[in-house]
């Protein structure tokens, strides 16, 4: 990961970011599924994955959108303030025991409820630079993508392992049968 310069979160305009926007919606959403949220924190945890930039990539999938164009520039417009602000809380949170006395519980309540404001933050600069992204645009037009085949597109940016793959759209989908989504990653992995 490259380090980025603090000076860089003064040029936010924090107060003109959309909040509630629809990629926050879409993240509420989606964050309901205990099996989906528990996957992305593995991931976040065990493989340093930026959980926003997962959920945009799914957002990205159901918007039939190719963020692999984008994926760079997305990355450098979030990266300052996930970097000096994100990171920090969620460390801050994370270092804290889980039992504790008060008031350092309330503090750690509090740490939480600021790192899911930072958050939203995060996913309102994703929101405005992905605005700029356009409708996906393949080499040769493909009519039967569905959302299946945007989300392993998409997530495949990511670099993830095929099993995290595979069960990341599980879990995003969790009404498609295993073998069709193994299926159709079979297809797209021989492409």
């Amino acid at each position: 990961m490259h380090s980025t310069d603090p000076l860089k979160l003064k040029s936010f305009d924090i107060a003109g970011l959309p909040l509630r926007n629809p990629f926050w919606q879409f993240s509420l959403q989606q964050w309901k599924s205990t099996a989906l949220q528990r996957q992305l924190i593995a991931l976040q945890n065990e493989h340093g994955q930026r959980i926003n930039l997962l959920l945009l990539s799914m957002w990205f999938s159901f918007e039939h959108k190719d963020i692999r164009p984008h994926l760079n520039a997305l990355i450098d417009a979030s990266q300052a303030w996930h970097q000096h602000i994100v990171a920090p809380l969620r460390t801050a949170r994370q270092i804290l025991p889980q039992a504790l006395p008060e008031p350092c519980h309330q503090l750690k309540q509090h740490i939480q409820a600021c790192e899911l404001q930072a958050e939203q933050v995060e996913q309102a600069i994703l929101y405005q630079h992905a605005l700029h992204c356009e409708t996906a645009q393949t080499a040769k037009p493909q009519p039967d993508y569905d959302c299946l085949d945007w989300l392993i597109i998409n997530l495949s940016a990511s670099e993830l392992a095929q099993t995290d793959l595979f069960l990341l759209i599980q879990n995003c989908l969790p009404s498609y049968p295993a073998a069709r989504i193994q299926a159709r990653l079979d297809k797209h992995s021989q492409a």
